[in-house]
């Protein structure tokens, strides 16, 4: 096997990335956290209160959490590979209904927001599965 071809394998277990590039894929789905971030501001714009500020700063706590989780995933996995790939336009997919959703949050966006969010949870626990197959202690 070639080097260039050992580059591109596919990497369904962990193994850290540290050499690798960021994938365009990895790029356009820290665009879409940046818009769901911005609509964020429009949440608090909303309601320029103590309480909007704390919703405000709940759902960026939570966008917060899902970022993490998917930027540690993808530094584990290859983004760019079959299902992986899949999984990750899925999750961009709902994480851009987050985001049109942020601005009602809590109100009549409340229960599409809530579905969106239990969907980029599930594409990430089907990603970290695929991770961590070949891994029960990572598991």
């Amino acid at each position: 096997m070639t080097t260039a071809s050992q580059a591109r394998a596919p990497r369904f277990a962990a193994v850290l990335r540290e050499g690798d590039r960021v994938a365009p894929l990895e790029l356009f789905f820290d665009l879409v956290f940046v818009l769901a971030i911005t609509q964020c501001t429009a949440l608090m714009a909303h309601e320029p209160t103590w309480a909007g500020i704390a919703k405000g700063l709940l759902v960026l706590g939570l966008l917060w959490w899902t970022w993490v989780g998917y930027s540690w995933l993808t530094s584990v996995v290859d983004p760019e590979e079959g299902f992986v790939r899949l999984a990750m336009f899925a999750a961009m997919a709902a994480v851009l209904v987050i985001a049109l959703c942020i601005p009602e949050a809590f109100g009549e966006s409340a229960g599409l927001l809530a579905v969106a969010y239990g969907c980029v949870r599930a594409a990430h626990i089907v990603l970290f599965r695929i991770a961590s197959r070949d891994d029960p202690g990572l598991r």
